[in-house]
């Protein structure tokens, strides 16, 4: 380890490379088989679907009519309710 800090370092052949070439290949060999092997059983017929109404339900009753508003034309006596007074109450009327 320490020839390469003091310049001794001799050149050898290379001799990994037949290996490292041959194990490429047998990895990409296996990852072609896996990923080829399923696409040999996928099946170009797709299932029947069942046709099922079971969720399928009448419309509702339309709701009864509205009752008629009270005959005279009679105003409201309802009061106004009385607006409290404080930094958080709200403004009765508009500013202008």
């Amino acid at each position: 380890m320490f020839d390469l800090f003091s310049g001794e370092h001799r050149q050898t052949t290379h001799r990994d490379t037949v290996p490292m070439l041959v194990s490429t290949t047998v990895h990409l060999l296996v990852f072609g088989a896996i990923i080829a092997v399923p696409l040999l059983y996928i099946n170009s017929e797709y299932p029947q679907v069942p046709h099922m109404l079971a969720f399928v339900a009448a419309a509702p009753a339309p709701p009864p009519p509205a009752p008629p508003p009270p005959a005279g034309g009679a105003k409201s006596t309802a009061a106004r309710p009385v607006p409290t007074s404080g930094l958080d109450a709200a403004p009765v009327e508009t500013p202008h």
